[in-house]
């Protein structure tokens, strides 16, 4: 896998575009040892949740509670310098390591550590943009159609997802995430190779901007946090760039609904390392 930086000046040389890339990665915060996973209140409703949102802002990164008890995530807003936003993403996570451990916690990126609760995930948003620094997803309010760039781009992320799934998900615990067990995952988990709108249950997310073309991206929803993160974006723009250099729109429909109930090729088939 060449690293992420030299796949983002492959894309700027080639086409012309940057790669902006930001992270989302969710994590749960625990006591106990790694045998004994007692969870904890929600990140600021205890010291050892107040210590880690602290560690986290002056690391320069925003943590929010997520869906499942004591799960939180850790935000990191767009970067056009990728190797800057991984240097932040492992500055970060030391940072709130380290405040966990002096608070009696820890941090837990598993996947699934929790059959009965929400998974873990590593999002990876991208959009491009040009040397004037617009962005080539952006779309004015009221035009349906999608830009052919962003079209370029999700075809070329779907058709390299399943190759990529040692990337996203490098361990058995990483795949039970995919096997979605409860109604809340199935809103907002994905479980095969799918592309929608503002849709938390597929693959590629594309959020909603109204408003804002210059901030629409697209939402990379299948890595896991167990995943390396640098690792897992350049599989990322290894799609996109295949997709840039492809031109075609993507082979599948865009999902309306839950993707579960939609015939698609299953992440979990994927190979393991």
């Amino acid at each position: 896998m060449p690293p992420a930086s030299w796949v983002a000046a492959r894309i700027a040389e080639d086409f012309g575009l940057t790669p902006v890339i930001g992270l989302e990665a969710e994590f749960y915060l625990l006591t106990g040892s790694a045998t004994d996973r007692r969870r904890t209140a929600s990140v600021g409703a205890s010291g050892a949740g107040e210590a880690v949102v602290a560690a986290g802002a002056a690391a320069g990164v925003r943590i929010v509670a997520e869906s499942g008890p004591s799960q939180h995530e850790m935000i990191f807003p767009p970067y056009r310098d990728v190797a800057e936003l991984l240097d932040r993403y492992r500055g970060g996570v030391t940072a709130v390591r380290t405040a966990a451990a002096g608070n009696g916690t820890r941090i837990s990126f598993a996947a699934k550590p929790f059959p009965d609760q929400p998974g873990s995930g590593l999002h990876v948003n991208v959009s491009l943009h040009d040397e004037r620094g617009r962005n080539a997803f952006g779309r004015p309010d009221g035009v349906p159609e999608e830009p052919s760039t962003l079209l370029y781009a999700v075809h070329g992320m779907l058709s390299t997802m399943i190759e990529f799934m040692p990337v996203f998900a490098p361990t058995a615990n990483c795949r039970l995430r995919y096997r979605l067990t409860s109604a809340r995952d199935r809103l907002f988990c994905p479980s095969n190779v799918s592309w929608g709108g503002n849709n938390r249950s597929v693959a590629l997310r594309i959020p909603a901007s109204t408003g804002r073309p210059e901030s629409r991206h697209i939402e990379h929803r299948v890595p896991s946090a167990r995943c390396c993160p640098e690792r897992a974006v350049a599989a990322v723009l290894l799609g996109v760039h295949l997709g840039l250099v492809l031109r075609s729109a993507p082979d599948t429909a865009k999902v309306f609904g839950i993707a579960a109930e939609h015939p698609r090729e299953p992440l979990a088939s994927g190979p393991l390392c």
